[in-house]
């Protein structure tokens, strides 16, 4: 349920990926793995499935890693194309870009977990709107995770962030997350919808988390 990082869903349609309970099918590489300028770039195609196996709709994630001089960026760009009827994301916590740290990074052990905003800790950033947040550990030897949402995106994420060292970029849960009334995003029929997110992986904090979220922007 929490495998590194992922890009996950509690409610298409009432199907429920994030736990694992409808399943996506990878069906080929779109653009086959290429190294260009010093970056790695792919993109494959899956089919979402329910959870007795029928189409939902088309998946395709375009990836990109760069070496940066702190850490790695990796971006995600996701297309749903609803190529068999109307695709419905529902309101809850779990859903969207996320990860989990190692366990002596978190929180409970001694990690810090701060936002663009300014705020700390899993129990202030909750529920907040932000452009990032960074999931650290302390002390020599020790590393982290940022995540970032695009401006790009159809709306800002809120973040479900948890002290054990889960934390999720969420623009669906609207009610969920305490920000106002229940959320539906529908896409028609014959529609897209695209989503855009990164991670910073690092092995230290002397890093400009501000710096790295404007190189998301600056990616094609």
């Amino acid at each position: 349920m929490h495998p590194g990082i992922w890009l996950g869903f509690g409610d298409i349609n009432g199907q429920d990926f994030w736990r694992n309970k409808a399943a996506m099918e990878h069906v080929r590489f779109a653009t086959p793995p290429t190294v260009t300028g010093g970056r790695l770039h792919f993109a494959t195609e899956c089919r979402v499935q329910t959870s007795d196996g029928n189409p939902l709709c088309l998946l395709t994630n375009e990836y990109t890693l760069v070496a940066r001089p702190t850490g790695w960026m990796l971006v995600w760009s996701a297309t749903f194309q609803a190529d068999q009827g109307p695709l419905v994301f529902g309101d809850q916590e779990e859903m969207g870009f996320a990860a989990r740290i190692a366990t002596p990074f978190t929180e409970k052990s001694g990690g810090v977990l701060r936002s663009s905003t300014g705020k700390q800790t899993a129990a202030s950033t909750w529920g907040q709107s932000a452009k990032w947040c960074d999931y650290s550990g302390v002390g020599p030897g020790s590393g982290g995770i940022m995540l970032m949402a695009s401006e790009q995106n159809f709306r800002e994420s809120w973040w479900h962030n948890r002290d054990y060292g889960v934390f999720v970029a969420n623009p669906f849960g609207r009610a969920a997350m305490q920000q106002g009334p229940r959320s539906e995003v529908t896409i028609e029929h014959g529609e897209s919808l695209k989503l855009i997110y990164a991670a910073f992986i690092h092995d230290h904090q002397a890093f400009d988390p501000d710096a790295e979220f404007q190189i998301l922007s600056q990616l094609p």
